[in-house]
């Protein structure tokens, strides 16, 4: 099996941030349902788990098509020691986003 890195690191400048604080404000208004001046944490975490979802659904449903077209088997596990607020770090880390999303929620208070 091969192993690829197509994620680039993403060094957190101002045009990064600004990307991704509107990523976040859009998700918390059209996914959520909330406006920023009413969001709870619970609201703000939900919108940045989106916004960092929707940066690899894309290659996710590609490496999905792979291999359901050469018939390869899938695994399932499920442990409850994935806490879902240390997936978000690690998600943002293994985007090499930790930085950005920092300064943008930073950014928007």
């Amino acid at each position: 099996m091969q192993w690829r890195s197509a994620v680039p690191d993403e060094p957190a400048t101002e045009r990064t941030s600004s990307i991704s604080r509107q990523t976040i404000l859009n998700k918390l208004t059209l996914a959520v349902g909330k406006d920023a001046t009413t969001a709870t944490d619970r609201d703000w975490f939900v919108a940045t788990t989106l916004s960092l979802r929707d940066r690899v659904i894309h290659r996710w449903l590609q490496v999905d098509r792979e291999n359901l077209a050469q018939g390869r088997k899938h695994i399932y596990y499920l442990s409850l020691e994935f806490l879902i607020g240390r997936l978000l770090n690690d998600v943002a880390g293994n985007l090499r986003m930790t930085d950005v999303v920092h300064r943008a929620l930073d950014d928007l208070g």
